[in-house]
């Protein structure tokens, strides 16, 4: 259950017209159901939203897809976001969420022992100011922002008979298109810039910025903290990720 009910029931707002704007645009998306009006319904103290029924194909063929196809897929989704009219949170997975997570996680040493909560408020403390307009226009000057999926687009994808379908649009946000191509390869990178530059007449891709080579996506993407409460499975679907954060070098944002 979401903390603020009221904020998640406006962005389920956003993500059925999100959804509706770009599948009455023909793009190959997971539709609202046409069944009931486009809103979120609440019962029991929950927000529901719901949503056309697609079939996938068998697993098996799943796995045959090659990552270029998905980032050619993303391309042509941010190409078509680009052009959405509605408002929309900016970078809105970097909310309160974090420091409510931090602020449980400071009751679970079992999760993360005290001098990984040092760090990882640490780091928090240096990513914060970037997330709001201002603060990131600040410290990625020229970088552009618009509509974007918001949580790791070429893995929200359900592989259909009619081909591919983008799914998942709960933290559809204002950002920068890199905060969709977290772990993408310099292959899948080569073909969303191909296929960027086709339909939108100029690449947009995954660069270094300002020559410090700090990406706007993946320290903030690579955070730790999640409510155990909200996330019970946590310590096992995040085991691999947080041990490669305790591995890698503490975070640094170098002045220009």
């Amino acid at each position: 259950m979401a903390a603020d009910p009221d904020g998640q029931r406006a962005q389920q707002c956003r993500e059925l017209s999100v959804t509706a704007w770009l599948a009455d645009r023909g793009h190959p998306v997971v539709a609202p159901s046409p069944l009931v009006p486009r809103e979120p319904v609440r019962r029991d103290g929950y927000s529901m939203t719901f949503w056309r029924y697609v079939a996938p194909v068998a697993e098996e063929r799943v796995s045959a897809m090659v990552d270029p196809e998905r980032a050619q897929h993303v391309a042509r989704l941010h190409a078509a976001l680009a052009d959405y009219p509605g408002d929309l949170r900016f970078l809105l997975p970097l909310d309160a969420s974090i420091p409510d997570g931090l602020a449980r996680l400071a009751d679970r040493p079992d999760l993360l022992d005290a001098a990984g909560l040092r760090r990882a408020r640490a780091e928090w403390a240096l990513l914060e100011p970037l997330t709001t307009p201002a603060g990131f226009a600040a410290r990625f000057p020229g970088l552009a922002v618009q509509p974007v999926h918001g949580d790791a687009p070429a893995y929200n994808i359900i592989t259909t008979e009619a081909g591919l379908l983008s799914a998942d649009f709960e933290h559809v946000t204002l950002g920068p298109v890199e905060w969709d191509l977290v772990n993408a390869t310099p292959g899948d990178r080569e073909a969303y810039d191909a296929t960027r530059c086709r339909a939108r007449a100029a690449p947009v891709g995954r660069r270094p910025v300002a020559g410090h080579g700090v990406r706007p996506d993946d320290p903030a993407r690579r955070l730790p903290p999640r409510s155990p409460r909200c996330c019970p499975g946590w310590p096992t679907a995040c085991a691999r990720s947080l041990e490669q954060w305790l591995e890698s070098p503490p975070l640094r944002l170098d002045h220009p």
